[in-house]
């Protein structure tokens, strides 16, 4: 239902644009196959024991973010662990499935990307793209403010 609901919105987009006939189809083979392999990514059943856990790398509000392995194939990536009864306890389930969804269907250099999700008794994983160097807020907070020079930097980034 979720798929034939996006498939329908980027119709309606479509039709607002100047796009040639081939190139909306274009455009939509593109997405059907990135819903596939979504799809079939999405029906793996990755575990913990799929991971090699090589150091934390961040801490949060009921979790942690751990470096890790991938068994299977050597890739490396974050997996962010949060314990399930902390995330009900502060009220924040509903933040978390956003997050998921968001991640799980943003397309976009920008937005990291979500590989597995799964889940245990005791906590939720999520394991997305490794990006040295952490996240702009993490920059951000360390500095507590951009100087001029930063700011435009990573304003110039963000509309690139």
């Amino acid at each position: 239902q979720e798929r034939k609901s996006q498939s329908q919105k980027l119709s309606e987009q479509l039709k607002e644009t100047a796009f040639s006939e081939d190139q909306k189809e274009a455009v939509r083979s593109s997405f059907n196959k990135q819903q596939d392999e979504y799809l079939r990514e999405s029906r793996k059943n990755v575990t913990i024991n799929d991971f090699e856990f090589l150091k934390v790398i961040g801490t949060g509000a009921f979790g942690i973010v751990r470096l890790c392995r991938m068994k299977e194939t050597g890739s490396i990536f974050a997996m962010k662990q949060m314990s399930k009864k902390e995330m009900m306890y502060k009220n924040q389930v509903h933040h978390v499935r956003a997050e998921k969804e968001a991640l799980s269907l943003a397309k976009d250099d920008w937005v990291i990307g979500l590989h597995y999700t799964f889940q245990d008794d005791s906590f939720l994983y999520m394991v997305m793209d490794y990006l040295p160097g952490g996240d702009l807020m993490t920059h951000l907070m360390r500095k507590d403010t951009f100087n001029e020079a930063e700011t435009r930097f990573y304003i110039a980034e963000l509309v690139e």
